[in-house]
């Protein structure tokens, strides 16, 4: 989950909840719901809410499953919408390596009233889309083409140029990620995850006050940005302020399904260096039973 590999931690989820179905509830239910997990950070909703209605069936007390559930029920259109990408740093210190994530897209509904122009746009959301699996599969090429794609039969899909700017962004490509994710901003000045974006690539170029500036814009836009909290959370932690750091990173995990993000954080302030997350471990031996 922490690398983006959302496919393979579901595939593995689904072997241990197999191997425990009939003999550790528990664990069957912590399995469930990483899954339901999963598929919220790949950005799935539609496969999100079955794990979670099934994980309702079986514990209907479980964790904060009913408000999932209705939450996301509500905002099943996100998938309509089209998919979006952001990250955060793997370990807050290689800048190189980043923990990516599918967020919400709050493009507002400007693509819906267009009448005629409605079918290139959907055939743009379905690049955009497939772009978005192939980014979170790393199949970088394939999904530099789809995103090409998406903006070439659409323009004006602002979500197409932010993706395009953060498979630069993961790239290294700092100046392209700047071009478009600027290309972005134009388009719609409104759209919150622009500027969480853009603070990632500050941040990648070393201008955090830039990057504070920009994050701090995407939280004015929607104070649920569950990345921009992450980010700025980061920030504050490289500035050696340790107690705003924990105050972003715990509402990130308030507001958004990026527990396993923040919990690399707060176990690296109790271990001094990042390692696999208490949740993974008690998955290992059931893991290395079916390996």
């Amino acid at each position: 989950m922490e690398f983006g590999r959302y496919d393979i931690a579901s595939n593995q989820l689904e072997e241990v909840r197999v191997l425990c179905e009939h003999t550790d509830a528990a664990t069957t239910n912590a399995a469930i719901y990483l899954q339901a997990i999963s598929a919220l950070n790949a950005g799935t909703i539609q496969h999100a809410i079955k794990y979670l209605d099934q994980l309702f069936e079986r514990e209907m007390d479980y964790m904060n499953v009913m408000q999932l559930v209705e939450k996301y029920r509500r905002e099943s259109i996100l998938d309509v919408r089209g998919r979006a990408l952001s990250g955060c740093w793997f370990d807050m210190a290689n800048t190189d390596s980043y923990s990516i994530t599918a967020v919400e897209n709050v493009e507002n509904q400007l693509y819906f009233n267009k009448g005629e122009d409605w079918q290139s746009i959907s055939f743009s959301h379905t690049h955009n889309n497939e772009g978005v699996s192939h980014l979170l599969k790393q199949n970088l090429t394939a999904a530099e083409e789809e995103f090409k794609l998406a903006i070439q039969l659409d323009p004006k899909l602002t979500i197409a140029h932010v993706n395009l700017s953060f498979l630069y962004l993961t790239k290294g490509e700092l100046d392209l990620a700047d071009t478009h994710i600027t290309n972005a901003k134009a388009i719609n000045p409104e759209l919150d995850l622009i500027f969480s974006t853009q603070g990632l690539i500050k941040m990648a170029k070393g201008h955090f006050d830039l990057a504070k500036e920009a994050l701090n814009a995407a939280l004015k836009l929607n104070p649920k940005n569950g990345v921009a909290l992450v980010n700025l959370g980061d920030i504050y932690f490289y500035n050696h302020s340790i107690k705003q750091a924990i105050y972003y990173w715990l509402q990130a995990a308030e507001h958004t399904p990026l527990f396993h993000i923040v919990q690399r954080r707060l176990r690296y302030l109790d271990h001094g260096e990042f390692q696999p997350d208490y949740w993974i471990n008690q998955f290992q031996p059931h893991i290395d039973n079916i390996q």
